[in-house]
């Protein structure tokens, strides 16, 4: 049907000519917060005229924006792939926009609309994070409700995985931790005395599937038993479960999912590394759509990851913590050690040595951690990897 004459008017009154248009693109663009320059990219602005990199000065500005909506659009959709803009999108990859979707999943997209109270369980952004392609199928099982299991070794970024595909995707979750003081109390609900009588106050699983939060199931291979059975029916397709202090039935509102991490893939531990876990059944395992394995972060992005959170720490002391987490690492999966030494323990050493000398930062960090014959075997590590400061005795 033609438009009547009214609507022709009405939608002729709100076009633009080409001065209001570029008016509108103009005011997209990204203000240099030191000298107040614009432009639609102040990448070499900021470079050339102020001598910092583009992680110094997000350290320096969180807030701060250095392309504007107009030109990261363009990039995205023209996916060109000429030197200035890799350069650009390689900015893009590493410190995207608020509510923008990495590349590597941009064409998945969550529908679900929270409300503005669960803002607040959005997890925050960890502007050097560097997604993996695998990533992609956490935001597809976020997009379709499925359940993930995220298999890898301690501090290999299973649970941050999750958390930064959330940020970016603008999805609430909740974390419970199975390798500590969960209860059938916290995570379920138990029955309470209240003024008006006994009440039952929620745990936190009927509370994520009452409001359709994911929740992140850390350490799913310490679960104990009877807490694994109430997961069964709440990893099936229908996600409902009866809870007998309740005296109902909770059914998962959309967005609801369970995201579990596990040191040993829930086939049990052979190795002696992760004492308590227990072997998961087939029929638990199966309700898990989506498997990953993680592992930890390859050298050379790690330490690209710690520059740019460090960017005033010398390139050969990272290099240096690097290749000794390499070590530790390698000697804990072998079972010659008890601890490891995570990309979070890393980030730990150097805040603390941008208040404390070296020594000091890697006894707090790593060497306090240590008993017994561990401690003499890390020092050799350090003493080959020539760390300043790494002599320790007990």
């Amino acid at each position: 049907m033609p438009p009547t004459p009214a609507t022709e008017k009405d939608a002729k009154s709100t076009l633009l000519d080409i001065d209001q248009f570029r008016d509108r693109i103009d005011q997209t663009e990204a203000v240099c917060e030191i000298c107040q320059f614009k432009a639609h990219s102040i990448i070499r602005h900021i470079k050339t005229v102020h001598g910092m990199s583009v992680a110094q000065y997000r350290n320096k500005f969180p807030k701060g924006r250095y392309y504007s909506v107009v030109l990261g659009e363009l990039v995205r959709r023209m996916d060109r792939k000429s030197q200035s803009s890799n350069e650009f999108e390689d900015h893009l990859r590493n410190f995207p926009m608020v509510g923008e979707v990495k590349s590597v999943f941009a064409s998945i997209a969550v529908k679900i609309k929270w409300p503005a109270t669960l803002a607040e369980y959005i997890p925050a952004a960890i502007d050097a994070f560097e997604f993996e392609e695998q990533d992609k199928r956490i935001a597809w099982a976020l997009a379709r409700g499925k359940n993930v299991f995220a298999e890898g070794p301690t501090g290999c970024g299973k649970t941050e995985s999750f958390f930064q595909v959330c940020n970016r995707l603008g999805v609430p979750v909740r974390r419970i931790n199975m390798n500590g003081d969960v209860t059938v109390k916290n995570f379920i609900g138990s029955k309470e005395a209240g003024p008006n009588g006994t009440y039952f106050k929620e745990g936190l699983l009927p509370w994520c599937m009452e409001n359709g939060v994911p929740i992140i199931v850390d350490e799913v291979d310490y679960t104990p038993p009877h807490i694994a059975a109430i997961l069964h029916p709440v990893l099936e397709k229908g996600r409902r479960v009866y809870i007998p202090d309740a005296g109902r039935d909770y059914i998962a509102k959309e967005g609801f999912t369970v995201l579990a991490t596990a040191n040993t893939g829930g086939k049990g531990d052979s190795t002696g590394v992760y004492t308590g876990t227990e072997i998961l059944n087939t029929a638990f395992l199966d309700r898990f759509s989506v498997k990953m394995k993680k592992t930890y972060l390859v050298e050379a992005t790690e330490i690209r990851l710690l520059q740019a959170t460090f960017p005033s720490e010398a390139l050969k002391n990272i290099q240096n913590m690097v290749s000794f987490a390499g070590l530790i690492r390698s000697s804990f999966m072998q079972g010659k050690l008890a601890l490891t030494l995570s990309t979070r323990k890393l980030i730990e050493y150097f805040e603390a040595k941008m208040d404390f000398d070296a020594q000091t930062a890697l006894d707090m960090t790593v060497m306090d951690w240590l008993d017994g014959d561990d401690v003499s075997l890390v020092d050799g590590f350090a003493q080959r990897i020539q760390l300043v400061g790494a002599k320790k005795t007990k």
